[in-house]
This record gives structure tokens, C-alpha cells and sequence, in this order.
């Protein structure tokens, strides 16, 4: 059921179909620098991903102590819809940018992407909503 970097190219991009060597010959394989670059880069975002989601309120719920002001990070609870945006909008850039690195394709938004960035986002949003109603 797998298929080669070539066939891959073929199926998903729907470019080639005349001449599938120079499609393939004109793709990252071939252009090492650029490749190892774009690694780098998705290194350097997971790790200031990681970075972020743990030390910021980015994932945390707005939580308020007894006098009214606003927690600290690390005492507030982790919020189901902004922790889900989050994991969903990291797995799908990490896998545009891991197939950019590896052929040098930019994937267009397809409706499976919108999908699952659309479900993160109606669960924050519904989130947020049943939260301000508790």
C-alpha cells in the first residue's frame, strides 16, 4: 500500500502526468540545503512550540483565585478546546512543513485541513461560551 516519494508527488499534486521524471528530478531530493534548512526550522518551531504551550497561558484556562485577580500560569488547569486548537493547528503544520522539507511541494488547504482546524476551533469556541455560562 506505501508508495515512493515519485508516486507520491504524482497522486497528491496532480502535476506531472506528462512528464513525471522532470517533476521528480525537480524535487527536493536533489536540493539537500534547502531541505536541511526547512529541518531546521521545524525543530527550532516545535521546540519554541513546547517552550510556549508549558510556560505561557496559551493552553491554560482563565482561572481566578478568591480575591478576583487572575492565577498564576502554573496553578491554572489546561483548557480542552485551546489545548485541542493547539495540538490540531501543530499537526497539521508540521505535516506541510515536513512534506515541504522532504519534495519541496507546498500542499494546497484541502478540506480535510479545514475540517480539523474547524472542529479546534467550534470546541474553543463552545468552550469559552459554556465556561462564561458556569
Amino acid at each position: 500500500m506505501g508508495c515512493d516519494g515519485r508516486q507520491f508527488l504524482l497522486r497528491f499534486t496532480g502535476r506531472g502526468q506528462s512528464q513525471p521524471e522532470k517533476l521528480y528530478a525537480e524535487s527536493f531530493e536533489h536540493h539537500v540545503v534547502i531541505s536541511v534548512v526547512t529541518f531546521i526550522f521545524l525543530a527550532f518551531f516545535l521546540f519554541k512550540f513546547f517552550q510556549y504551550f508549558f510556560t505561557t497561558g496559551l493552553s491554560r484556562d482563565d482561572t481566578y483565585g478568591k480575591d478576583g485577580t487572575l492565577k498564576a500560569v502554573k496553578d491554572r488547569t489546561f483548557s480542552y478546546g485551546r489545548v485541542q486548537l493547539c495540538w490540531w493547528t501543530l499537526l497539521i503544520l508540521f505535516c506541510f512543513i515536513w512534506f515541504y522539507a522532504l519534495y519541496g511541494v507546498l500542499l494546497p488547504l484541502n478540506s480535510s485541513v479545514v475540517l480539523l482546524l474547524g472542529g479546534g476551533m467550534t470546541v474553543f469556541i463552545f468552550g469559552k461560551t459554556i465556561d462564561k455560562n458556569r
